[in-house]
């Protein structure tokens, strides 16, 4: 059986007076014809302020019967106890998976993050009618400059090397995703996906590279792609033009697999702005995803930022993994 699962980071969902966002009915048509179009099994977002207002967008997706809740009506999600903070949720397709547990992948002992922090979340699903069980873990690394070496640089780079030996220790220990659960299983495949607000040569990724704790995982390049259903089309863009955040148009949103899955096919970067099936859809043009159109709001500073954030100032990223 193959599975969808992709990253989409939808940018301060649905808006925010502190980042001088705004959405109207319109922009969340797009969205959702974007995410329509990405056709993920299974979905992790990140900056997601309302869940209750994600549920409600992806209630409307055609074809698809998302679901953001395990069976008990819990948000699979981490910072759900946060008002008016950033969550880390998992949408799964409730028609072709079942959810068999979700919760933070914390170690034992460690304090959920603190405001403006976002703790990984964790699932485990199943096939619906049996099969094997998949674990995907969603991240969203604290933000800061984009640096690249082997060595901290700023503050926040300290801030992402703690998380990811945080999260690379409850991988490895097998650390349940509930703190009364059992431990995971050996060998589960496993999918660590999301935002690392980090760039491949970063230092906190440094349990990814050979020799550290997870360099048997395959962390594949991505590609690009101006259409994603019902086949993918590759596109071949230019340099300046292979990202996933806008703001530095560089990739920061990865996947990477563990040795026992079976990876079909990408991570593919949606270019949903190079679709023109999408744009034509969206009745808008490439030009006015470009356009500064929004206030950027820090402080007492103002910076315009690009009307691409109506629907994302990230592209978002899938891969299909077989389980057997």
């Amino acid at each position: 059986m193959e599975v969808r699962i992709a990253t989409f980071n939808i940018f301060w969902f649905p808006s925010s007076t502190f980042i001088g966002n705004s959405r109207s009915v319109e922009d969340l048509d797009k969205l959702r014809e974007v995410i329509k179009r990405l056709d993920a099994d299974i979905l992790v977002f990140q900056e997601i302020l309302d869940l209750q207002a994600l549920e409600n967008l992806l209630s409307l997706i055609p074809d698809r019967s998302y679901s953001l809740r395990d069976q008990d009506g819990n948000w699979a999600a981490s910072g759900a106890e946060k008002p008016n903070d950033l969550k880390v949720p998992i949408a799964f397709d409730s028609n072709k998976l079942e959810l068999l547990e979700a919760g933070r992948a914390l170690l034992a002992g460690q304090s959920p993050a603190s405001w403006g922090r976002r703790d990984p979340v964790a699932a485990r699903f199943r096939p619906i009618g049996g099969g094997t069980p998949l674990t995907v873990i969603g991240v969203h690394l604290k933000s800061g400059i984009l640096t690249e070496g082997a060595e901290a640089e700023t503050p926040d780079d300290e801030i992402r090397i703690e998380e990811m030996e945080n999260l690379t220790n409850w991988i490895k220990t097998l650390a349940p995703i509930t703190p009364s659960g059992q431990p995971r299983p050996a060998n589960e495949s496993t999918v660590l996906i999301g935002d690392f607000n980090a760039i491949r040569g970063n230092v906190a990724l440094k349990p990814l590279l050979s020799d550290a704790e997870l360099s048997k995982w395959s962390w594949p390049q991505p590609r690009f792609a101006s259409a994603m259903s019902p086949s993918t089309v590759e596109v071949n863009l230019p340099l300046k033009e292979r990202w996933t955040t806008h703001l530095d148009r560089e990739v920061i949103d990865h996947v990477i697999v563990s040795p026992e899955v079976k990876l079909v096919e990408g991570p593919w970067v949606y270019a949903f702005d190079y679709d023109d099936s999408w744009l034509q859809a969206a009745n808008v043009t490439k030009d006015w995803l470009e356009q500064s159109g929004y206030t950027f709001k820090k402080g007492n500073n103002l910076k315009a930022v690009e009307n691409l954030h109506r629907i994302s100032d990230h592209r978002p990223v899938r891969v299909i993994v077989e389980l057997t």
